[in-house]
């Protein structure tokens, strides 16, 4: 009776006003006024940049270690890549505003990119969610913001291409930021940067009908049916998934066989009716393990392949291994039964299974 009163309460409470929320705003940069957010004393962090690298490795599997320690040195990006646990210490070493949103957690600019919405339109927005946590509204944005720099000088570009790609992505977060303070509540839910918007602010009028043209031929391609074309191959009747050791490798262990049929199914039961319904229509057919990224290298990763009516229909899943926000060692622990139910983090988690092979 107590939690449904308190629920209760809790949907009847008045939201903040808009002067409350500038209010908040204009306290939180009196705190910490807008310079300062650029101070950063290397001697607050705790351990050096490489010992929280391989600190890291002990919750992965020993086998896949030196492929996400050959991919990390390749270049300073594809180490700015894999290293968000280093930056996210060098960001709690600072001051920050204290306005908490739920974090990306690894924000950099190849973490963005164009995805099918379930009406089946293409959209622009976030994909990676493995470091997800409540934490400071800026920790992201400097993240992204970083990242546009150390990307155009891995491109070889001029030290001012970079420069003006932040403060491009600077005014364009303010501007954003601006429209959402007086936007409808249901405004800012259903908002969405579609492709098209995409292409409106990269491409001359006369380009954009081509561009859009090739841009939805290829979202076409890259489907469950596109995927299933490059990765399987029938073997004696049945739809199989080509390994590519140490890349993608068949599970022969029980266990993980189990465990993989396990999640799905947990999955399964996760979903709406509707979808649940869908998923219902397709059959457990294989599954491999599989490298994925760079900083989630080592990480299990399983691909698994199902199929609806024929070798023609498939349908991928992934399975991903996860494991607690690189925040979490300075903003505390998840408040979620397992790092699979950070807010929006679309994961299942095996705790400690990684550790004990």
């Amino acid at each position: 009776m107590t939690d449904s009163y308190t629920a209760a309460r809790r949907l009847l409470a008045a939201p903040a006003s808009r002067i409350d929320r500038i209010a908040a705003g204009r306290a939180a940069r009196e705190r910490l006024p807008r310079k300062e957010l650029a101070a950063w004393d290397p001697a607050t962090r705790r351990d050096d940049a490489l010992s929280i690298v391989l600190g890291q490795n002990a919750s992965r599997l020993a086998s896949l270690v030196p492929i996400r320690m050959d991919r990390m040195s390749i270049s300073p990006w594809t180490f700015y890549r894999g290293a968000a646990a280093v930056m996210a210490a060098d960001l709690a070493g600072s001051a920050h505003t204290g306005l908490d949103v739920q974090l990306c957690g690894d924000a950099h600019v190849l973490n963005f990119g164009l995805w099918a919405t379930p009406e089946r339109q293409l959209s622009f927005d976030l994909r990676d969610f493995d470091e997800t946590l409540r934490g400071p509204f800026e920790w992201d944005l400097k993240r992204y913001l970083a990242s546009l720099v150390v990307l155009a000088r891995d491109n070889g570009l001029p030290e001012s291409t970079g420069r003006r790609a932040v403060r491009a992505g600077l005014r364009s977060y303010r501007g954003r930021m601006s429209h959402y303070a007086s936007a409808r509540v249901l405004d800012i839910w259903y908002g969405l940067v579609t492709a098209d918007d995409l292409l409106q602010q990269v491409f001359e009028p006369e380009e954009l009908e081509r561009v859009s043209a090739r841009l939805d031929k290829r979202a076409k391609r890259r489907t469950s049916a596109g995927a299933a074309r490059k990765l399987t191959r029938l073997v004696e009747g049945r739809l199989r998934i080509i390994e590519d050791p140490p890349i993608r490798v068949r599970l022969e262990d029980e266990d993980s066989l189990a465990f993989a049929g396990e999640v799905v199914e947990a999955y399964h039961d996760s979903l709406p009716y509707d979808r649940r319904h869908l998923l219902d229509k397709f059959t457990f057919v294989d599954v491999v393990r599989q490298v994925v990224g760079v900083g989630s290298v080592g990480m299990e990763v399983y691909l698994v392949l199902l199929q609806g009516r024929g070798p023609d229909d498939p349908l991928f899943l992934q399975i991903k291994q996860a494991g607690p926000s690189v925040y979490e060692p300075h903003l505390g622990p998840s408040p979620y039964p397992n790092h699979g139910h950070d807010g929006i983090r679309p994961t299942l988690c095996r705790p400690n299974r990684a550790r004990s092979r």
